[in-house]
């Protein structure tokens, strides 16, 4: 399953109406979306592939002068790949998510360790580097799991899961978690090797048949 699949499975699975996309680039799985009403972000989208982007500005700015009284039933979060900005967008979504909604998070599993450097300054050298590598096809994918085990540490109230396709699609829903913990010290515990040795706990990793049996679609 590609992203946009966990996307839609969960969309026929709820029958949801309302999807917002933050990331949306040149659209590749924007147009894949099946829903009745979609909306999307990015600073700077492409319009090859002829995909209409909404709002084009960055998502702080979005959530704090443009989503008052809005409600999403879905969101996919594939924007800036950096821990502090994937857990804000991700707080951020949780306050205008719909009773029942779904949070799909992008590239939370990384397969090596090199696909997993940042920079958090976007005028970095590096970080335009490993952007333009991901734009081209090149595997980049941040460190959104940290900002995922950042939430697995600290929000008691959600279930978390990735599905184990397509670089680790993290699946968010309101309802009740036992905290993430270990013996070991924090800064250790966001250690590419510690991270390596214990993703399958720290993403609560599910493959693709345990996802559609969990998510069920009802006869």
């Amino acid at each position: 399953m590609k992203r946009w699949d966990i996307v839609n499975h969960l969309i026929n699975k709820f029958d949801y109406k309302d999807y917002f996309e933050i990331g949306q680039q040149k659209g590749q799985c924007f147009r894949e979306i099946e829903v009745k009403n979609k909306e999307g972000l990015d600073p700077k989208p492409k319009d090859t592939l002829g995909v209409e982007c909404k709002y084009h500005m960055t998502s702080d700015e979005f959530f704090s002068e443009h989503a008052e009284g809005k409600k999403y039933d879905i969101f996919f979060i594939d924007g800036l790949h950096i821990r502090e900005q994937v857990f804000r967008d991700v707080t951020n979504a949780l306050k205008h998510l719909k009773p029942n909604g779904t949070i799909v998070l992008h590239d939370c599993n990384p397969v090596e360790e090199n696909h997993q450097i940042t920079s958090d300054d976007p005028s970095d050298r590096l970080h335009r580097r490993l952007s333009r590598g991901a734009h081209a096809g090149g595997d980049w994918n941040g460190d959104v799991w940290k900002a995922f085990l950042d939430l697995r540490r600290t929000r008691k109230d959600l279930v978390m899961m990735t599905v184990d396709t397509d670089f680790g699609c993290g699946v968010l829903r309101m309802g009740s978690q036992e905290l993430y913990e270990d013996s070991v010290d924090i800064d250790e515990m966001y250690d590419w090797k510690y991270f390596d040795e214990n993703r399958g706990k720290i993403l609560n990793l599910i493959s693709v048949k345990d996802f559609k049996d969990r998510f069920k679609h009802e006869q």
